[in-house]
């Protein structure tokens, strides 16, 4: 009986101390959990010049305080460790090389478990400004000069195709256009002076650049004068050497004598007329007040004359005289254009127009009807007998073309 009681009693100690070795809560202990990585970046992105700060703070344990945790970097995400373990959550760094980084952040408790987070960050080059850079087609001219700017030479090493572009005509600090990615404007100046040309150039970063080039504008050559047609039509006058000209095509439908010039519309009786005829180019009635009419040799030579009173169309030796004042035949062209390309098409090879004369390119009507060349060629009647003046858009020279006397060409009128 006493060795079964001190069986029992034996049984129960033993099955008591097995209970209070395997509760923990017997003893008052917890089981340590892993903690939990978190970082943030400020700012989120940026470029090699960008000291970006990362921040731990926020990482948290179940059983340590966040200021007992350590933590550790790795900014390539290498395997290899940068920094040590430290109880400082903030931290930061400068990238010497752009691209995409993997950052990890190790974050260690007092119980010695880990865990890790991986960050990704996007890393630039700098952005730098643009650089500001134009052309002007002229450095001189007058009221009647268009002068054409062109900025596609400016740049940016980081994306030069996204460069906005605005022009200030007196760099007055005013500027007189939007901005625009159209690199390519032109403009004329109403009064004379020196004025100075200003470009800025704005990239997709804000970043600007500038530039300016002068150009000389002087008064245009015209008269205070003018001569008016039996329709009615005003003309300017420039004065060239000693030489009245019309600045402006002739666009009269009478004769002096009021008879009315045959308007002649359909190709076949184009061709085929012996009178006097006009049109306007392409029977498009939109051109007539710039390029004026187009008359065939016939008006030109009838005996009741289509220049005004005062006036005749030139000989062959007033053409001879103007083109002498203007420095001869390869370059009197040049200074009788109109400048820029509103009107002639590209390149308007040495167009200045300092002569007042703003010879447009109205093209012409050949014989059969058909038109030709608007916007590419100047042709000019002369009186003699049945041959032209012209003047081209790819150069500055002006030459003379034998015609028939069906073709419909341009009248300049020069004063008695």
């Amino acid at each position: 009986m006493k060795k079964l009681l001190f069986f029992l009693i034996s049984v129960s100690i033993i099955l008591i101390l097995f209970s209070c070795k395997t509760d923990p809560t017997s003893l008052g202990s917890k089981e340590n959990t892993p903690p939990v990585a978190y970082f943030t970046t400020k700012p989120d992105s940026g470029d090699t010049s960008t000291i970006f700060e990362f921040d731990a703070s926020k990482s948290v344990d179940n059983e340590d305080s966040t200021s007992s945790l350590v933590v550790r970097w790795d900014w390539e995400n290498d395997g290899i460790w940068d920094t040590n373990f430290s109880t400082n959550k903030i931290t930061s760094r400068q990238f010497q090389n752009e691209g995409t980084k993997s950052i990890a952040l190790e974050v260690k408790d007092t119980g010695g478990l880990t865990d890790t987070v991986i960050n990704q960050l996007i890393v630039s080059t700098p952005n730098t400004p643009p650089r500001a850079k134009f052309s002007v087609s002229l450095t001189s001219g007058t009221t009647l000069t268009i002068f054409e700017v062109d900025a596609s030479d400016s740049w940016d090493d980081e994306d030069s195709t996204l460069i906005n572009v605005r022009w200030d005509w007196e760099n007055d600090g005013i500027w007189d256009t939007d901005y625009t990615m159209n690199k390519t404007t032109s403009h004329q100046y109403t009064v004379e002076g020196t004025m100075r040309i200003k470009l800025e150039v704005q990239d997709s970063g804000g970043l600007t650049d500038t530039v300016s080039h002068q150009v000389v504008v002087s008064n245009a050559p015209f008269t205070d004068s003018t001569v008016t047609d039996i329709d009615g039509n005003v003309y300017k006058i420039v004065k060239i050497g000693d030489q009245y000209w019309m600045a402006e095509n002739l666009k009269v439908t009478h004769y002096r004598n009021g008879d009315a010039i045959p308007h002649v519309i359909n190709n076949n009786d184009w061709e085929n007329t012996t009178s006097g005829a006009y049109c306007a180019y392409g029977n498009t009635d939109s051109f007539i007040s710039t390029y004026g009419l187009l008359y065939n040799w016939y008006a030109v030579n009838d005996s009741r004359n289509i220049a005004p009173e005062g006036w005749h169309i030139p000989s062959e030796a007033e053409w001879n005289t103007l083109i002498s004042t203007l420095g001869g035949y390869d370059l009197a062209g040049g200074k009788m254009k109109e400048a820029g390309t509103l009107h002639w098409d590209s390149p308007n090879t040495g167009a200045t127009n300092e002569s007042g004369f703003t010879a447009l390119p109205g093209g012409r009507r050949w014989r059969s009807g058909s038109f030709q060349s608007l916007n590419i060629i100047a042709v000019f009647w002369q009186k003699d007998y049945e041959f032209s003046w012209d003047l081209y858009y790819q150069n500055d020279n002006i030459g003379g073309t034998s015609r028939f006397k069906t073709e419909g060409i341009s009248i300049r009128c020069v004063k008695d």
